[in-house]
C-alpha cells in the first residue's frame, strides 16, 4: 500500500476540518425539569452537489425544555452555508461542519457535510508518437495525453502486443528486447479509449574490437600442414568473420579457413584480419631445414664384470657421425642388479647379471652390454655378547644376543656352549634354560675366525607364592567392652612369605590388633579383614557388638483428651520411659471402634458421635496410658467452587461480572474472596465485578473461606477497536473514543463491500514500531492507531484526527502525525493541523499512525515572499531542510554534492549507512554526511569519480540533479504519473550522458525548465531550486 502523501499547506487549509464532537451525556445529571439536557441533529452526515440544498433538523431535549431554539453555523462557508432554519446549501467542493448550538450555548450537535462536483469523464487519449524505431537494449518513453485535461480519472494502462520484441512499463517506458515488430497500446481506465504506437526493433550492431590467433607460433616440416584459429572480440560482435593471408608465401601459405602449409625452410608471418579491416593479429610459422637421420648404434663388445661399490661408464657410437639428432636413452633390464644413468654410468646393486641397453631417439636403434655383478668378501673381526650377566630362577629361560663385527661381514654364523650343563643349557639361538641353582658361563664363537664372547649365568631356587588365606571363626558376637580372637591361616602351608595384616571396617564399633585380637567398642557391626603381604589375598569375619538391655519403666500419652468431628483425624503421641529403653515398641487400641479407631502410629479417626478411650501399651513390661476421645457430628463442608465465565474478554474501561458458586449447595460456609493476578490490567471487587484498566491479561481467582478451594477465570483486556461499512454516496464518520476519529467524504472510498476498521495497536505489536521511533529520536505523544480498509479503494482524501498527550511535549516541540513505512522500517512525517490536543491530516491510504513530538520548524525570515517559500517552509517543518546559523535559509546560494545528498536521503527516508561510504577514497573529508552519502550510494542513486573519490564540496549542476532524480524514479523509490515528453529550448546543450536522466525526471514532474523554456543544464543548482524539487518528490511519495 503506498504511503500517505504530504500535501501543501494551502490544500490542507481547504481540506482539514474539525471532526465530529458528539455532546452526549455519559452519566445522568440532576437538572430542573425544564432545563435543556442535550441536542441532536438529523442526519449526522450529509452529501451535496454544488448548488444543492438539504435540511438538517435539530431536536432539543427534553421535549418539555423551556427554550428549544438553536443557532446554526458553518465552519467553512466557502464550502457550505446554513440558514436559520437548518437549510444547508453546497457552495464549492470540500468538507464543512454544520453546528446547531442551543440558545444557552451549553450544548451542540454537528453534521459533517461533503460537497462534490459532477465527475469529468474521459473522452479520448492520444500519444506523442505513431512509430518508433529502436535497437535492441534501447528505451523510449511514450507520452500519453488524456482528454479533457481536467478529467476526474486520467489513469491509463499500457500493454505490448509482443513483449518478446518490445516491453512497456506502467509509465509508458518502452524497452527494445529483440528484433521484430510490436504494437504498444495505451488504454484509459475511464471509458477504455485507446491509442497505439508501432515499434520496430532492429538488432544492435557491435563492431569488432580485436582478434586473437591460436596458436601464436607453429613449427612445420616442409610439406606438412597445421591449422590456426582466429577469435574475434568481443564474443557478441555482429560480424566475426576473418580473412587469412601469408606475408611470406614462399615459406608458408594459408587457406581461407586458416590451414597453413610449409613450402620451404624459413620463417613466415600469417595474418588474420576482420572483414571490416579494422582489427588483425599475426602468427609466426617456422619451417626448419631437413635433418640427417640416424642409421645405427654400437657399444664395446664383451661382458663387463663389476663388484658392488664400484661404477663404470659405457660409451655408445651413433652412426653416421654427422647425424642431426644424437640423443639416446639408457636403461637396465634388471635394476635390482645394476642401474644406469642418462650418461651411461653403470652402478652395481647386488650380485647377478643385468643387460644395459642404449636406444637412439631418432630411429629407435638399440645396442646391448652384459654386466655381471659379484660381492667382495668381508672377514669377521670380533663378536660381543648382551647381556654379559643373566640371573634366572630354576625352570625359567632367558635370551642372549651375539653381535658379529663388522656388520657387513660375509659369514656371520656363531655357535653356543655352556660351561656347566647341570646348571644351565643354551640352544643354537642363544636361549638359556635354567636347570638347577648354581653358576655357568655361556660362550658364543664365530665360525669365521673363531672369535668368542661370554656371559655369566646365575640360577636360583623358585619362590613358593601365597595362594589364599582363611579366618576362623567367620562370625564373632561381643558385648561392648569384651574381646575375642581371630586366627588367619595362609595357604599353601609352605608359602615363602606367610605374613598378614589386620584391619577393621568400623573402628567405632570394633578394633583389631596385629595378633587378631578384636575389642568391642560400641553397639553395631564391623568387618575384620586379614590381608597377606605376598599377593594381597584377603579373608573377612563379621563382628556384631551389642549393648546391655535397658528395661521399660512406664509410658505417657499426649494429649490426655481429644475432641473430634466425625470424619476428622487427630494424632496421639506416646512417650516411653526411660528414653534409652532397649525395646520402645507400643501397641494402640480403642475402647469403642464404633466411635473412633486408632492405627499403629497413634492416628485417631472419628467414626461416629460418642465417647471412647484410646489406650497405648508397651511391648516391654505391658505399661499403659489412656486418652478420652469425644466425637461430635460432622458439618457439611465446602468441597469446591466454580467460577463463570471461565474466559472474559473486555476492552479498556469496561466492567464485567464473574459468578462464583460454592459446592455443594448446602455447604455450611459459603463465603468466598476474589483476587487479581495483575491489578494494573484488571481489578475485581468483593462481588466479582471486574474492571478493565489496561491492555494485557489477568487471572481472577476465587477462594472459599472453608477449605481454601479455588477456581480461576482468564481476563483479556484488548485494545479499543471499531469498524463500519463505508457508504459510497454519503459522509461516513468512525470514532475510536479517546484515540482518533476518521471522516470519509462521500465518494472518497469506492466499493460495495468497503469496510473500515480502526484499532489501537497492542503493546507487543507496537514495541518494534516504537523502537524504530526511538532510533529516529521521536518521542511518542499518542497510542499507535491502525486503520485498515477491506473491499474498497481510496479515490480521494480521507481525514484523520488523532488525539495526543500534551505532557509528552517538551519546550519548543510540536505534535505531528507520522505514518510507519514497513518497507524502510521508518516513521514518515505527515504533519497536520493542531487544535485542542488533536492533530488532523488528510490521507489517501491507510496504515499505522501515531503522533510524535517534533521540534518546531525554523523561522527562516529571508523566505518571506520568496517564490519558493511554500516548498521550503513545508520541508523545514518536516526537518528535511534547515537554515544557517544566522537563522536564514539563503535560497539563492549554490549547493554542494554532500548537502544535496543529505537532503535527498532525508526526503526519501533512507536509513544512514556510513560503512557504505568507505568505498570512496575521500570518505574522511565528509564524515558529517557519510551516513547519507553511503545510503544514497548503496541505493544506486549516486556514484564516484573515475579516481574513486566523491568530491563532496563540488557544486552540483542542474544536469547532475536531474540524473540523480531519474535514478530515484527508476529504482521505484517514488511512484509518479508520467507526463508527455518535454523538449527544452536548449535540448541540444544537455550533455549526452544526462539526456536520458533529464527526460525521465522531467516526465516525472520532478524537474522543470525556466520561464523561457530552457533547462540550463550547466547552471549550478541553488538551495531554493533543490528544495522545490524535493518538495515535488515528497508530494509524490
Amino acid at each position: 500500500m503506498p504511503h500517505p502523501r504530504h500535501r501543501s499547506s494551502k490544500v490542507l487549509c481547504a481540506l482539514l476540518v474539525t471532526l465530529l464532537v458528539f455532546a452526549t451525556a455519559a452519566h445522568p445529571l440532576r437538572v430542573e425539569a425544564a432545563a435543556v439536557t442535550h441536542v441532536t441533529a438529523t442526519p449526522t452526515t450529509l452529501s451535496l452537489l454544488v448548488g444543492g440544498t438539504a435540511t438538517v433538523v435539530a431536536t432539543v431535549h427534553p421535549a418539555h425544555a423551556v427554550d428549544r431554539l438553536v443557532n446554526w453555523g458553518s465552519n467553512n462557508v466557502g464550502v457550505a452555508t446554513v440558514n436559520s432554519t437548518g437549510v444547508v446549501t453546497g457552495q464549492a467542493p470540500g468538507l464543512a461542519i454544520i453546528t446547531a448550538t442551543t440558545r444557552d450555548g451549553a450544548h451542540t450537535a454537528s453534521v459533517a457535510v461533503s460537497v462534490a462536483t459532477q465527475p469529468v469523464r474521459v473522452t479520448g487519449v492520444t500519444l506523442n508518437a505513431a512509430n518508433l524505431n529502436l535497437v535492441v537494449g534501447a528505451t523510449w518513453s511514450i507520452g500519453a495525453t488524456v482528454s479533457p485535461a481536467n478529467a476526474s480519472n486520467p489513469a491509463v494502462v499500457w500493454s505490448s502486443s509482443n513483449a518478446a520484441v518490445a516491453s512497456v512499463n506502467v509509465h509508458g517506458l518502452v524497452t527494445a528486447v529483440a528484433p521484430g515488430l510490436a504494437i504498444i497500446t495505451v488504454r484509459t481506465q475511464d471509458g477504455n479509449f485507446t491509442a497505439q504506437v508501432v515499434v520496430e526493433v532492429a538488432a544492435l550492431f557491435i563492431p569488432p574490437t580485436g582478434v586473437n590467433i591460436t596458436p601464436a607460433t607453429l613449427n612445420l616440416a616442409i610439406g606438412a600442414s597445421g591449422t590456426l584459429s582466429a577469435l574475434v572480440l568481443p564474443h557478441n560482435a555482429t560480424n566475426r568473420s576473418v580473412v587469412w593471408a601469408s606475408l611470406t608465401p614462399l615459406v608458408a601459405q594459408v587457406s581461407a579457413t586458416g590451414v597453413v602449409t610449409a613450402i620451404a625452410p624459413g620463417v613466415a608471418s600469417i595474418v588474420a584480419r576482420t572483414q571490416d579491416g579494422t582489427q588483425e593479429d599475426t602468427a609466426t610459422v617456422t619451417v626448419p631445414v631437413p635433418a640427417i637421420p640416424v642409421t645405427g648404434i654400437t657399444t664395446p663388445p664383451g661382458v663387463v664384470a663389476m663388484t658392488t661399490g664400484t661404477t663404470r661408464t659405457i660409451t655408445a657410437t651413433i652412426l653416421p657421425a654427422n647425424a642431426t639428432i644424437r640423443l639416446v636413452r639408457w636403461a637396465s633390464n634388471n635394476p635390482f642388479v645394476a642401474t644406469v644413468n642418462a650418461t651411461g654410468v653403470v652402478t652395481p646393486v647386488a650380485p647377478g647379471t643385468a643387460h644395459i641397453s642404449v636406444t637412439t631417439l631418432d630411429g629407435g636403434f638399440v645396442a646391448w652390454v652384459e654386466v655381471q655383478v659379484s660381492m667382495p668378501v668381508v672377514p669377521v673381526t670380533g663378536v660381543t655378547m648382551a647381556p654379559t650377566t643373566l640371573s634366572l630362577v630354576a625352570g625359567h629361560t632367558g635370551g642372549l644376543a651375539a653381535t658379529v663385527a663388522p656388520a657387513n661381514a660375509t659369514n656371520r654364523l656363531v655357535t653356543w656352549a655352556s660351561s656347566n650343563t647341570q646348571v644351565a643349557l643354551v640352544d643354537a639361538n642363544g636361549v638359556v634354560f635354567a636347570i638347577a641353582p648354581g653358576t655357568a658361563t655361556i660362550t658364543a664363537r664365530t665360525t669365521d675366525g673363531g672369535r668368542t664372547a661370554t656371559a655369566a649365568v646365575t640360577v636360583t631356587a623358585p619362590v613358593v607364592l601365597v595362594t589364599g588365606v582363611t579366618i576362623a571363626p567367620a562370625t564373632l558376637s561381643l558385648v561392648t567392652g569384651q574381646t575375642g580372637t581371630l586366627a588367619a591361616t595362609v595357604a599353601p602351608a609352605n608359602a615363602t612369605n606367610r605374613l598378614v595384616t589386620w584391619a577393621s571396617s568400623n573402628t567405632q564399633v570394633a578394633t583389631v590388633n596385629d595378633s587378631g585380637v578384636v575389642t568391642a567398642r560400641a553397639p553395631g557391626t564391623a568387618t575384620i579383614t586379614a590381608r597377606t603381604t605376598d599377593g594381597g589375598r584377603t579373608a573377612t569375619a563379621a563382628v556384631t557388638v551389642a549393648s546391655p538391655v535397658v528395661v521399660v519403666t512406664g509410658v505417657t500419652i499426649a494429649p490426655t483428651t481429644l475432641s473430634l468431628v466425625a470424619g476428622q483425624t487427630g494424632t496421639l503421641v506416646a512417650t516411653v520411659a526411660p528414653a534409652n529403653a532397649t525395646n520402645r515398641t507400643v501397641t494402640w487400641a480403642s475402647g469403642n471402634t464404633q466411635v473412633a479407631t486408632v492405627n499403629a502410629s497413634g492416628v485417631v479417626t472419628a467414626v461416629a458421635p460418642g465417647l471412647t478411650t484410646i489406650t497405648v501399651t508397651t511391648s516391654d513390661g505391658g505399661r499403659s496410658a489412656s486418652t478420652a476421645v469425644s466425637v461430635a457430628p460432622r458439618p457439611i463442608l465446602a468441597t469446591g467452587v466454580a467460577l463463570l465465565p471461565a474466559n472474559l474478554q473486555l476492552a479498556r474501561g469496561q466492567v464485567g461480572h464473574l459468578v462464583a458458586t460454592v459446592l455443594p449447595e448446602n455447604a455450611a460456609n459459603r463465603a468466598v474472596s476474589f483476587a487479581s493476578s495483575n491489578a494494573s490490567v484488571a481489578t475485581v471487587d468483593e462481588r466479582g465485578a471486574v474492571t478493565a484498566l489496561a491492555l494485557g491479561t489477568a487471572t481472577i481467582t476465587v477462594t472459599t473461606a472453608e477449605g481454601g478451594h479455588t477456581a480461576e477465570s482468564r481476563v483479556v483486556v484488548g485494545p479499543p477497536r471499531v469498524e463500519t461499512n463505508i457508504a459510497v454516496d454519503t459522509v461516513t464518520a468512525l470514532s475510536l473514543p479517546d484515540y482518533a476519529d476518521v471522516l470519509v467524504p462521500a465518494g472518497a472510498i469506492s466499493g460495495v463491500n468497503a469496510r473500515l476498521i480502526a484499532e489501537v495497536v497492542p503493546p507487543l505489536e507496537a514495541a518494534p514500531l516504537l523502537a524504530a521511533a526511538s532510533r529516529a529520536n521521536l518521542v511518542p505523544a499518542s497510542e499507535i492507531v491502525q486503520l485498515t480498509l477491506s473491499g474498497g479503494t481510496v479515490n480521494r482524501a480521507v481525514h484523520l484526527a488523532q488525539r495526543f498527550t500534551a505532557a509528552a511535549m517538551a519546550a519548543g516541540q510540536l505534535p505531528a502525525i507520522h505514518v510507519y513505512n514497513p518497507r524502510t522500517a521508518r516513521w514518515v512525517y505527515l504533519g497536520g493541523t493542531v487544535t485542542d490536543r488533536v492533530v488532523t491530516v488528510p490521507l489517501d491510504a491507510f496504515g499505522q499512525f501515531a503522533v510524535f513530538a517534533t521540534r518546531g520548524a525554523p523561522a527562516l525570515p529571508d523566505m518571506a515572499g520568496h517564490w519558493a517559500e511554500v516548498p521550503v517552509r513545508t520541508l523545514a517543518g518536516m526537518h528535511i531542510v534547515g537554515g544557517h546559523r544566522d537563522g536564514n535559509f539563503r535560497p539563492d546560494a549554490v549547493i554542494s554534492r554532500a548537502e544535496f545528498v543529505a537532503m535527498l536521503t532525508r526526503a526519501l527516508g533512507l536509513p544512514e549507512n556510513a560503512r557504505a561510504a568507505e568505498r570512496f577514497r575521500d570518505a574522511a573529508t565528509f564524515s558529517w554526511a557519510a551516513g547519507a552519502i553511503g545510503a544514497a550510494a548503496e541505493a544506486g542513486l549516486v556514484g564516484g569519480n573515475a579516481d574513486g573519490t566523491f568530491s563532496p564540496e563540488r557544486r552540483i549542476t542542474r544536469a547532475e540533479l536531474a540524473v540523480i532524480m531519474s535514478r530515484v524514479v527508476q529504482q521505484g523509490l517514488v511512484t509518479v504519473p508520467r507526463v508527455p515528453s518535454v523538449n527544452f529550448a536548449d535540448q541540444q546543450s544537455i550533455p549526452a550522458w544526462a539526456q536520458g536522466g533529464v527526460r525521465i525526471a522531467a516526465e516525472a514532474g520532478l524537474v522543470q525548465g525556466s520561464g523561457d523554456g530552457r533547462f540550463n543544464p550547466h547552471n549550478l543548482a541553488t538551495r531554493a531550486e533543490v528544495a522545490t524539487m524535493l518538495y515535488r518528490l515528497v508530494a509524490a511519495k
